[in-house]
Parts: C-alpha cells; structure tokens; sequence
C-alpha cells in the first residue's frame, strides 16, 4: 500500500541533497541517520521509483530525483509562505488593512 507524499519526506529529500548524504543531513535535521532513511525510502516508495542511485560510493540522484527538486523546492517555498501569512501571529492580519469611507 503506497502512502502519501508528505512535506518532511520532501524536506528531508532536499536536505540529503543539499548537503551531499544522509549523514551531513542528519546533523542539519537532527534526526538518526535510519530516521534519514526511512523518510527517504518512504518518499520512493509513495512515488514508486528510486530518487538516488546508491551503487556507487556516493548517493547519485536518478533521472526522476533530478526531476523532484524543482517539485520539493516549489513544495517547501509554499509551506514558508503558508507559515509565515497563516500560521505566524503576524501574518496576514499585519500586512492587509481596509479602509472603509465613511
């Protein structure tokens, strides 16, 4: 049963490649390296492809993660968009006001 794509797989996708691994990403994350992992293979799977090819020596992304980048990035922009004017006390209630004549 595949599951959902969520924003902390795809978070966690673009930390790994940013950083070059899992390992250097764990540390950025604070998460265990099999955290890593999990979120990683959790995310190939609600795909059902693989986003890195790990027979080398390095984590080399596949044609489809190459792909998923742009995808994740657009993904992360929105969720600091959705945070910063819906979540945070400050949002949209301190950028909008309406003037009304009288």
């Amino acid at each position: 049963m595949k599951t959902r794509i969520n924003l902390e797989q795809l978070k966690t996708f673009l930390v790994v490649v940013r950083s070059g691994g899992v390992h250097k990403a764990s540390k950025v994350l604070h998460l265990t390296q099999p955290a890593m992992t999990t979120r990683i293979k959790n995310l190939e799977s609600s795909l059902s492809t693989k986003l890195f090819d790990k027979a080398s020596s390095k984590m080399q992304l596949t044609k489809r993660g190459e792909m998923l980048i742009n995808y994740a990035e657009k993904f992360a922009q929105l969720a600091e968009f959705v945070e910063r004017d819906i979540i945070e006390p400050h949002g949209i209630d301190g950028r909008w006001q309406i003037s009304l004549p009288i």
